[in-house]
């Protein structure tokens, strides 16, 4: 939770021992782990990154076009999707935020066609 917080992200890769992306893991999904008990954070069991993560993760290359990195996550029902290079290594990550962001700074885009 504390490195979430430290970051300002909500959603961070699983990376293998290589590197490659092998999962991701939400704030939702973390929360989920957790009690609140008279206004104190609870852990309500010890569980590790790899049984919460989800392993069916979608992934766009870095110089995939914004409108289809939208349309895969509208179709898969994410909020979110990681950007990895040839060799699976995590580079970033596209938020509905991002998209959002693009739409008004990028006039340009024809979204609606």
């Amino acid at each position: 939770w504390v490195k979430f917080k430290e970051a300002g992200v909500r959603h961070m890769p699983v990376l293998s021992s290589d590197g490659a992306m092998i999962g991701i893991v939400s704030d939702r999904d973390l929360l989920k782990q957790f009690v609140i008990s008279d206004g104190k954070v609870e852990d309500a069991r010890n569980v590790s990154v790899k049984e919460i993560m989800a392993v069916e993760v979608i992934a766009a290359a870095p110089h995939t076009d914004i409108r289809r990195v939208a349309r895969a996550m509208l179709d898969n029902h994410v909020g979110t999707m990681p950007i990895v290079d040839e060799e699976g290594q995590p580079v970033g990550i596209v938020t509905r935020s991002d998209i959002l962001h693009a739409i008004i700074h990028h006039p340009g885009l024809n979204f609606w066609a």
